[in-house]
């Protein structure tokens, strides 16, 4: 059997350029270029840990963890959730599923919601970015300022009905006793002033003002209710569609014939002449509260 000459030549110009980088390389040595062109150095000093109070290992460790975590916040903290999940249920609606690259679906998820999040980010430049730039507020400050509006937005976007149930899951609940018509009044000044216990006021307090963590988990559970919904909305104009087309086909006796190939341009055809994504958009984008 007779050797391709073709592997040959080419193994022979992988060991010349092998060869010339390893002479190229000690050149450099010897000529003392060495020190400029050296790959550097990642030590870690463990007598800095006790010296400094954040070494820069930890704080490498810290940025990593940060770019790790962001797409996740991201997508937790936004308006993604709902747009996201009403975007899925018009795909698999239109059958669409195949014909349009996933891409372009998350795609108009994420422009949606930069669009949905401007008056947020907006806020933070103005509250936070621009006079942490001047100098006029600490590090501290500035993180504050920062997460406030996005605190904010999850709040106002957030059922009440969610926001208690996270509450009394961790374990701050109401004294029944002081709540609805059994809470005790007392009279002063001539009016009746509704008196709450110690309980019921760490409750209305946390209610007002929740921390992160429940904040978090009661904003996505209404975020993924709410885009429920919204989906079902959608989904049922797109049945009756596939009804009469299935009915339609059955009585002109084509068994044969799939009725979702006669569906999917008619549902297409009727998402196109409503101007369905115009509606669906400002639908989204008014379902939002900032005030």
């Amino acid at each position: 059997m007779r050797a391709d000459p073709k592997k040959y030549i080419f193994k022979i110009f992988l060991f010349v350029l092998a060869a010339s980088l390893l002479s190229l390389g000690e050149a450099w040595a010897q000529s003392g270029f060495d020190s400029g062109f050296a790959m550097p150095s990642v030590k870690v000093d463990m007598d800095a840990m006790q010296s400094e109070p954040v070494p820069m290992t930890l704080q490498i460790l810290l940025y990593l963890s940060m770019l790790t975590v962001l797409p996740y916040l991201f997508i937790c903290c936004t308006s993604f959730i709902r747009i996201s999940i009403i975007i899925s249920f018009l795909k698999s609606n239109l059958g669409l599923s195949r014909g349009v690259p996933k891409q372009l679906w998350v795609g108009l998820g994420l422009m949606l919601t930069l669009f949905v999040m401007a008056p947020v980010m907006t806020r933070v430049e103005k509250e936070a970015y621009e006079p942490f730039l001047a100098k006029r507020i600490t590090y501290s400050v500035f993180l504050q300022r920062l997460s406030r509006p996005v605190l904010d937005f999850m709040r106002k976007n957030t059922r009440t009905n969610d926001l208690k149930l996270f509450i009394s899951l961790s374990g701050i609940k109401p004294d029944h006793a002081n709540s609805g018509d059994k809470a005790k009044y007392v009279k002063k000044g001539g009016k009746y002033v509704r008196t709450l216990s110690a309980a019921s006021q760490k409750f209305e307090k946390t209610l007002k003002d929740p921390p992160f963590h429940i904040l978090l988990a009661a904003f996505m559970i209404s975020e993924m209710k709410t885009g429920f919904y919204i989906g079902f909305i959608i989904y049922l104009p797109f049945l009756c569609i596939d009804m009469i087309v299935a009915a339609t086909l059955m009585s002109m006796g084509m068994f044969m014939l799939s009725p979702m190939g006669f569906s999917l341009p008619c549902k297409m055809m009727c998402f196109v002449m409503i101007d369905g994504f115009e509606i669906l958009c400002e639908g989204l984008v008014k379902s939002y509260r900032y005030n």
